[in-house]
C-alpha cells in the first residue's frame, strides 16, 4: 500500500489505513510559521546535538569514576564530534536528501531523529565508559587509518557531487 504524492506536493495522499498514515506521515515538509521546517530541524539538530551531549556525558562519567578519560573514549568523542560538526556546517546539503524531499514527516521519522539517533549512535561511548579498549599507540594507528580512509573515499566531494546532481541534474553532467 503506497502513498501517492498529491498535486500540491505538500501533502502525501493518505493510504487509507490510519495507523500507516500516522506512522509514515502525510505532510511532506511541515512548517512552524514561515521560518522553521520541522522535518529539517528534527533531522539535524536534536538528534545530532543529543548524540554529542550523550557522548560527553559518557566521558564525564568515566572521568568521575576513574579520575581520567581514556584515549579510546576521547577518540570516539572526537570522531563523532567531527561528523556532527561537518553535518551542521554543511546543513544546506541535507535539503536534497531523500528523506527531506520524498518522505512524509510521521512518527517513524520523528522517533528515529529524536530517539534512535542519539541513543543508538552513542553505543560505542557507553561501552567504553566501563571497558576501555585502546591505548595511546592504538589510538594513533586508528586515527591514521580513519584519516587515510576519509581521504581515500573523499566523502565530502562525493556528497557535494550528489547534492549538485539532485539540485540540477542537467548542469551536473
Amino acid at each position: 500500500m503506497d502513498t501517492l504524492v498529491c498535486s500540491d506536493q505538500l501533502l502525501l495522499c493518505p493510504a487509507g489505513v490510519g495507523i500507516y498514515d500516522f506512522w509514515m506521515g502525510r505532510e511532506l515538509n511541515p512548517r512552524w510559521g514561515s521560518w522553521l521546517d520541522l522535518k529539517e530541524f528534527c533531522e539535524l539538530y536534536p538528534g545530532m546535538i543529543g548524540w554529542t551531549l550523550l557522548n560527553l556525558a559518557a566521558a564525564y562519567r568515566q572521568y568521575t569514576s576513574t579520575g581520567h578519560v581514556t584515549y579510546s573514549l576521547l577518540l570516539v568523542n572526537a570522531f563523532h564530534l567531527w561528523y556532527v560538526l561537518d553535518t551542521v556546517v554543511n546543513e544546506p546539503k541535507i535539503l536534497t536528501t531523500m528523506d527531506i524531499t520524498s518522505e512524509g514527516f510521521g512518527f517513524m521519522l520523528a522517533f528515529g531523529d529524536l530517539a534512535w539517533v542519539p541513543f543508538t549512535y552513542t553505543t560505542q561511548a557507553r561501552y567504553l565508559v566501563d571497558h576501555p579498549q585502546v591505548g595511546w599507540g592504538g589510538c594513533r594507528q586508528l586515527t591514521l587509518k580513519v584519516n587515510l580512509g576519509w581521504l581515500a573515499t573523499d566523502c565530502r566531494s562525493c556528497g557535494t557531487a550528489a547534492d549538485a546532481t539532485n539540485i540540477n541534474p542537467i548542469t551536473a553532467l
